[in-house]
C-alpha cells in the first residue's frame, strides 16, 4: 500500500475502489534508524538524518508544553537527558520521552534535581532493565561531573563486570560459558555475548530463537521428524473480501 502511495498517490482498498489524491500531496515517513527500508521504498524517496534538536531548542519545546516544571529545572533536565544520550544505550530518549519525565517531576513538586529523585523516575525514559541500570550508575555524574556515585546506586548485573569469582546456580539457563566467564549460546548460531561480558546482543539473541527446530521434540506434544499437515484452503475463502460477485460498493 506504501508504495502505492508513493508512486501513484493512491491506495486502493478492496470491496470500496480506489482513492486518488487530488493533489500531489508531500510525503514523509520517519524511521527512527530502528529497521532498514526497502530497495523498492528507498527508490521513491529523497534521505535526510535528522540528529537531536540543540539543547535551546529542545529546552523550548517543553516550555511550550506547559509541563509546569520550574524552568531553571527543566534546563537542568535537559543536559541530564542529552548526557544519557552519550550512553551506550539500546534505546535512547526521545524528545516526547523528555517531555513525560517533566510532566513525571512536576507532578511531584520537584524543584531540585538530585540523584535520588532521577533514579526513582528513571523508568519513564529508560524502557530497557539494562539501559535502566547504567544511567541509575551515571545520573549523580551527569549532574555532577565531581560527584561520587552512591552504593545504592549500583546495580547488581552479572554480565555487566566481574566479581572475581564464579557464581553457582542450581538452574540450567541454557547458556555455556567461555574460559572467560562469558556467556554464549548452547545452540546453533552466533555468540549471544558481547566482547568484555556485557549483555547479549538483542538482534543476535533474536536471531537465535528464529533457529528452526530449537524446541525439540517435545514442543507441541508431537514428534519434531513428523511435518505439519498442509493446510487447505478451500475455493470460496476469501471471496468475501476480494471476490466480485457480491461485493458491496461503498458510496465515495
Amino acid at each position: 500500500m506504501l508504495l502505492e502511495l508513493l508512486a501513484e498517490y493512491q491506495v486502493s482498498v478492496p470491496e470500496v475502489g480506489t482513492f486518488v489524491a487530488q493533489t500531489t500531496p508531500m510525503v514523509l515517513l520517519t524511521s527512527n534508524n530502528t529497521r532498514d527500508l526497502s530497495a523498492a521504498l528507498k527508490r521513491r524517496c529523497l534521505h535526510l538524518f535528522l540528529d537531536y534538536p540543540a539543547a535551546e531548542r529542545e529546552l523550548e519545546i517543553i516550555r511550550s508544553k506547559d509541563t509546569g516544571l520550574a524552568d531553571s529545572v527543566a534546563e537542568q533536565l535537559v543536559q541530564v537527558v542529552r548526557g544519557l544520550r552519550e550512553l551506550d544505550l539500546r534505546k535512547s530518549p526521545s524528545i516526547s520521552e523528555t517531555i513525560d519525565w517533566a510532566r513525571t517531576l512536576a507532578v511531584l513538586g520537584v524543584d531540585e534535581l538530585t540523584p535520588g529523585v532521577l533514579a526513582d523516575t528513571l523508568n519513564v525514559v529508560m524502557k530497557y532493565e539494562r539501559d535502566l541500570a547504567l544511567a541509575a550508575r551515571e545520573v549523580p555524574r551527569l549532574l555532577d561531573p565531581n560527584a561520587e556515585v552512591p552504593e545504592s546506586l549500583h546495580a547488581h548485573d552479572h554480565h555487566a563486570h566481574d566479581h572475581g569469582h564464579s557464581h553457582s546456580h542450581d538452574h540450567d539457563d541454557g547458556h555455556e560459558k567461555d574460559k572467560e566467564g562469558r556467556r554464549t549460546s548452547s545452540a546453533a548460531g552466533p555468540a549471544t555475548a558481547e566482547p568484555g561480558g556485557s549483555e547479549p546482543d538483542g538482534t543476535a539473541v533474536r536471531r537465535e530463537k528464529d533457529t528452526p527446530g530449537r524446541h525439540g521434540a517435545a514442543y507441541a506434544n508431537r514428534d519434531a521428524d513428523t511435518p505439519l499437515p498442509p493446510r487447505t484452503v478451500t475455493p470460496g475463502q476469501g471471496e468475501r473480501s476480494f471476490g466480485r460477485r457480491g461485493a458491496r460498493r461503498r458510496p465515495v
